[in-house]
Parts: structure tokens; C-alpha cells; sequence
């Protein structure tokens, strides 16, 4: 669970990204711990490490599994989808053979304008970490970090192997797009869906940098097709129970009438943790 209590990461506050910290941790002593997420244009693939990363094949089945043998969201029903979403440009010869880096392009897409691809130069001591692990039993090599299989392998990251620049979803989608059907409306927040029964309708915001968002005046869009929630792991079940989707139990205790009891809305929030080290060498 999170809520919106005032800290930074490690103690830095920044204009890109929310004060959101975590409810204390029981097995931490009850600390609390910054929830990252971007606030600008782009999201979180603005502010992130740039890691293209996918889960396991096991995991997208395993939650496929959820709605029948025969779901889409399955790791076969998605993989068309991750190839789309990146257009994949392969190391030069020089780093594969001096970094030993293997990779399948069966796996990746060519017609995203959000790229993912290598610098031009690895770490020598990285490539002995990957060797070190060949000493192992059990280890495995996949051929490919978008295969979905678990193991150590080289992955690309987030960047535009012209400019070797951050390629992200602003530089990918919005700042390239030439459509009169198409506006982004910046500094703004939703506040809620707005729904014809349980069919959602448009959405209301407010100006986000409004030092009283409480009173700030709102917007409203109607939608002649459909609304789509993209707001992320945090905001998006937060814009959801705002508008009354989500348990019964939480949205009659902050006095949201309900649209439709979805138990699961807002629930079993994990995020992936993050240790660090640090030596002094001699």
C-alpha cells in the first residue's frame, strides 16, 4: 500500500517525479520507502534506468491463467505486443565480439519509434561478472533477454542508437507525431472517470500544479469511442477507485459511491526491491 506523505528518494526531491512513499513496512521496522514515479511528460520511461527488461514466460502465463486456458494475456498473446512497442537495433560487430554478447532479433520489433539497443562500449569487468557465472551449476544462458526465459544474459536499454540518447515514450510517440486528432494537455491531472452506468463516458481534470487542487476548477471530456487508463501501477487504481471502481469496503469508507465492486483495484501493490554496496579497495 502508499500514500501520498511528503519525502524524496534518499532525501532528494525532484520536479520530475511524486512524493509518494510507502505505509511502514512491518519487516523493515516499520520504515517507510520512496514509490517511484515519474511526473512528466513520458512517465516513468522518462525517469527510469533504461533497462528493457521483460518478465518470464511463466510469469505472463501464470497471470493469463487467470482468465481461462485460452487468454491472450499469456506470454504467446503478448509477445506481438512487446515486439511493436520497440524497434530494436542490434550492437556494432565490434562490441558483440568483445562483450560476447548474444541476442535473437526473433524477438524484437523494427517499426516502434521507442528504441532498444547497446552503447558502444561495455564495461570490461561487466563481461567477467557475466563469464563468472558459467562456474555455477544450474545457471542458465538464454539466447536472448526478450526470450522469456530466466538466466544471465546482456540486455539492451531505452536509446536511440543515432542520437545515443534516452529513447522513451515522449521521444517515441508524441514528439514525432503529425496528427490534427492528437493533443496532449500538459501540467494536468485526472480526477475522475465519468461513467453512463458502468460505461465509461470522458474524464475530469484539474490544472496539477494548482497549490489547491481541492478547489481547482475542472475540466470536462466526453469521449465519442472510449476512455483508456494508462496512468501506471499507482496512479491508475488511484483514478480508478476515485471514480468508483474498485472494493466496496474502501470507496463507502471515503464516501465514493461505488460503480462497480472490483476487490481487486488498488490491491496487493509490490514493487521490486533495491539493494545497494559500496567498498573501499586498496
Amino acid at each position: 500500500m502508499i500514500d501520498t506523505v511528503q519525502g524524496g528518494f534518499m532525501g532528494l526531491t525532484s520536479p520530475y517525479m511524486y512524493d509518494i512513499n510507502s505505509v511502514p513496512q512491518t519487516n523493515l521496522m516499520n520504515r517507510r520507502t520512496a514509490v517511484l514515479a515519474g511526473k512528466v511528460v513520458g512517465g516513468s520511461s522518462a525517469v527510469n534506468a533504461m533497462m528493457t527488461i521483460r518478465g518470464t514466460a511463466e510469469d505472463y502465463d501464470r497471470w493469463g491463467s487467470f482468465f481461462g486456458s485460452n487468454s491472450e494475456w499469456s506470454w504467446e498473446g503478448l509477445l506481438p505486443y512487446f515486439k511493436r512497442a520497440l524497434n530494436f537495433a542490434p550492437p556494432d560487430a565490434a562490441v558483440t565480439k568483445s562483450a560476447n554478447i548474444t541476442y535473437d532479433a526473433r524477438f524484437w520489433g523494427n517499426t516502434s519509434g521507442v528504441y532498444a539497443g547497446w552503447p558502444s562500449f561495455q564495461y570490461p569487468g561487466t563481461t567477467a561478472l557475466v563469464d563468472a557465472y558459467r562456474g555455477l551449476p544450474g545457471v542458465e544462458y538464454p539466447p536472448d533477454s526478450g526470450s522469456g526465459r530466466p538466466g544471465v544474459y546482456w540486455y539492451p536499454t531505452f536509446m536511440d542508437p543515432v542520437k545515443v540518447v534516452r529513447s522513451y515514450a515522449r521521444t517515441g510517440h508524441y514528439d514525432n507525431l503529425r496528427r490534427d486528432n492528437y493533443h496532449l494537455v500538459a501540467d494536468s491531472r485526472v480526477t475522475k472517470i465519468l461513467f453512463d452506468g458502468t460505461t465509461a463516458t470522458g474524464v475530469n481534470f484539474i490544472n496539477g500544479t494548482s497549490p489547491t487542487p481541492s478547489t481547482a476548477p475542472v475540466t470536462s471530456v466526453k469521449a465519442r469511442k472510449e476512455v483508456i487508463v494508462a496512468a501506471g501501477g499507482i496512479h491508475s487504481p488511484h483514478i480508478l477507485q476515485l471514480s468508483g471502481v474498485g472494493p466496496k469496503k474502501i470507496l463507502d469508507a471515503a464516501k465514493i459511491s461505488t460503480v462497480v465492486d472490483l476487490p481487486g483495484v488498488g490491491q496487493n501493490f509490490q514493487d521490486h526491491p533495491m539493494l545497494s554496496g559500496s567498498w573501499s579497495c586498496k
